[in-house]
């Protein structure tokens, strides 16, 4: 896949290269800066209220990334 190289035209899913990374994400597929929004069903902490993994995100706390501004 490839992509035009202003940002703000991507059409892109963007996925973290290096998920772990605590500061800096880059999107594996256009490698563009990236952040990521926290999921509204569990705040972002992964946890269902029942104390499993959130059914929504699977569990990562993330809803989507998206480029950074």
């Amino acid at each position: 896949m490839t992509h035009p190289p202003d940002a703000g035209k991507m059409v892109c899913r963007h996925e973290p290269k290096h998920p772990n990374a605590v500061l800096y994400h880059v999107c594996k597929r256009c490698g563009v800066a990236i952040d990521w929004k926290p999921c509204m069903a569990c705040d972002g902490e992964g946890r269902a209220h029942t104390g499993g993994k959130c059914y929504v995100c699977r569990g990562t706390g993330v809803d989507r990334w998206e480029a950074v501004p």
